[in-house]
């Protein structure tokens, strides 16, 4: 195709805005922050700036509600507002062999915009060099992460993508399906990061919040349909020397086995009783590290009610274990990351004893999700025909309130065994 401008007249899709909102007005009917309440942002030409410069360069353009890149020159061009986490959704078509980009969190006190902000690669992955590798192709997190499962349009049609950032969980979608999903600063990530060609690039990935960035890179592109929704701030459970976010369950104070050292949350085994939260979530991503002793046990349950006995009583539990020498670990079903009981671990990676794992709990109204060493292990719904009969037929059948509650604290807990965690933050999820 020659550098010139190209268009589509299509109308634009205002169902799916409206689709958003109104999910987000339900979904801050139980217990969640204003933020919740978060309208998605529709975004124009007009907000948007040139890259270290007020003017637009020349080679953007706004025609019946696309954003257009003719490929003439201009440089990359940002959001005039900045965000920390967020949701964004637009419609992207390329020409044919052509490349750009998608910068997000983007600073601007350096050179270029990828100096500090991850990319979502836009690409004809058909006729452009960066297609024959799977790492730099259309939808990747570029030169980080590969794409899964994703289905691309031909060259001259459109192609739906969302990026959702929250914390340091990152998303990437293209045509309805999920083609990435990472957490910057997990292992794999310093692993990866380490070995490219950002690892000299001091500021790479490093900001909570940033612009969102068009890349002009020579080649024509457009964009349609364009709105950005900003999600909840994260809240760090284990911040400044004191766990006065957390109390002792059916009690105030925190048993004495439990203590804050250096931002790590440690159970020295001697007795204390479970800990929680003092706030209560509904809807909620819950990100944390944690490593146990030798042949120890503990967990941590979600959605857990204070008028029972125990936090079990009500709270699902992510197992915490360690597989080879507790007996627990010989069953899959209440091996280390199982959903107790219920449901098994799938294909994961569990670091050996004395090592720190990282872990994620999903909570999405009736949805769950466990992760462990970034890999998603267990993912199922709550009061499905599938989760009534494994608890018919298990020790909870009798517990009337267990996997009931729409809301509740997050509880970490005393098995009589040292445990340690750390890195353990929260943000409340505004529902789909």
């Amino acid at each position: 195709m020659p550098n010139q401008p190209f268009s589509l007249h299509v109308s634009a899709r205002f169902i799916i805005a409206v689709f958003v909102a109104g999910s987000s007005i339900l979904a801050c009917q139980g217990n969640c922050n204003n933020a919740c309440a978060q309208q998605p942002e529709t975004l124009t030409l007009e907000q948007f700036r040139g890259y270290k410069q007020e003017a637009i360069g020349s080679g953007w353009q706004s025609t019946d509600g696309e954003i257009q890149f003719d490929g003439s020159g201009g440089g990359d061009i940002i959001t005039k507002e900045t965000y920390k986490n967020f949701e964004l959704n637009l419609e992207w078509k390329i020409s044919e062999g052509g490349n750009s980009g998608i910068m997000y969190r983007v600073g601007l006190g350096d050179g270029a915009p990828y100096l500090t902000g991850p990319e979502y690669q836009i690409l004809d992955d058909a006729k452009h060099a960066d297609g024959k590798n799977e790492m730099t192709s259309a939808g990747s997190l570029y030169a980080m992460y590969k794409p899964t499962n994703k289905k691309l349009m031909p060259v001259g049609q459109w192609n739906k993508t969302k990026i959702v950032v929250n914390g340091n969980h990152v998303e990437h979608w293209l045509n309805d399906s999920k083609v990435v999903d990472v957490e910057w600063g997990s292992d794999d990530w310093k692993e990866r990061l380490g070995k490219s060609k950002f690892a000299s690039w001091e500021k790479f990935a490093t900001l909570a919040e940033g612009h969102i960035a068009l890349q002009d890179h020579g080649d024509p592109v457009a964009y349609r349909n364009i709105s950005v929704r900003k999600l909840p701030d994260s809240v760090d459970l284990l911040a400044g020397s004191t766990l006065d976010q957390f109390r002792g369950f059916h009690q105030e104070e925190i048993g004495k086995g439990w203590k804050l050292t250096d931002g790590v949350l440690e159970f020295d085994g001697s007795g204390g009783g479970d800990i929680m939260t003092k706030q209560t979530f509904m809807d909620f991503d819950l990100t944390f590290d944690w490593k146990v002793t030798e042949g120890a046990n503990s967990g941590v349950m979600y959605r857990v009610a204070t008028g029972e006995n125990a936090p079990y009583f009500t709270g699902p539990e992510f197992q915490v274990l360690d597989d080879d020498k507790h007996a627990d670990g010989k069953n899959p079903l209440t091996s280390a990351g199982s959903l107790y009981a219920l449901y098994a671990p799938a294909d994961k990676q569990l670091k050996p004893v004395g090592q720190w794992n990282s872990s994620r709990i999903v909570l999405n109204k009736n949805h769950v999700e466990h992760w462990l060493n970034g890999q998603k292990v267990v993912d199922t719904e709550l009061h499905s025909d599938d989760w009534n009969n494994r608890v018919g037929n298990s020790k909870f059948k009798d517990w009337k309130k267990f996997g009931t509650m729409n809301s509740g604290h997050i509880c970490f807990q005393d098995h009589g065994d040292p445990v340690a965690f750390r890195n353990i933050v929260v943000v409340e999820l505004p529902g789909e």
